[in-house]
């Protein structure tokens, strides 16, 4: 059964307007103390020193910040990919973007199996070596099933190094301060 552009693009519509509504039920948690208003610059620079003293955040500041310049950096070229080199044409690259969205799928449901786990650092650096393989890996690939479990494989990996930097918060109530170290 063939399903027309048209009828894709309504269903992601309808997912972005039952985001939206869900949304608008979060409620933001009542503040035991007064909050000081400063500019957005201002908490912009007090933020990046607070990194620029703290090593281990100054760490994953950069390798965070590394591995997402070369993933942004592959992405542009996906469709390019698809019809030059796998000749599979808007078909085969939305094979393509259906094996990453299946990745972040199923990498969402490894972090919320495995929550906060230990060894953060480590994470990071093992599953950005996993990116780096599937980048490499996708780069030689001539085969369309090769190229989407590659691409499949890459954003689980994501999901595993978007954990390990921002470990899950630790609920508490009003007045409480969440106690977690993150490194």
């Amino acid at each position: 059964a063939r399903t027309s552009p048209a009828l894709v693009f309504w269903v992601i519509a309808g997912g972005y307007a039952a985001a939206m509504l869900l949304w608008l039920r979060v409620q933001e948690p009542q503040r035991a103390t007064a909050v000081e208003r400063r500019s957005v610059r201002a908490d912009l620079a007090a933020g990046i020193a607070h990194v620029r003293r703290t090593q281990p955040l100054l760490v994953i500041a950069v390798l965070a910040l590394q591995q997402n310049l070369m993933a942004v950096a592959i992405m542009p070229l996906v469709p390019l990919y698809a019809k030059e080199v796998l000749n599979v044409g808007a078909g085969g690259y939305g094979l393509l973007a259906g094996a990453m969205g299946a990745g972040f799928l199923t990498g969402a449901l490894a972090v919320s199996v495995f929550g906060n786990f230990p060894r953060k650092g480590l994470t990071m650096l093992l599953t950005g070596a996993v990116w780096d393989g599937c980048a490499v890996a996708f780069g030689y690939s001539r085969s369309l099933p090769r190229s989407a479990a590659v691409f499949s494989a890459s954003p689980r990996r994501k999901n595993c190094e978007k954990t390990s930097r921002n470990p899950p918060a630790p609920l508490s109530g009003p007045g409480q301060s969440p106690k977690s170290n993150p490194l």
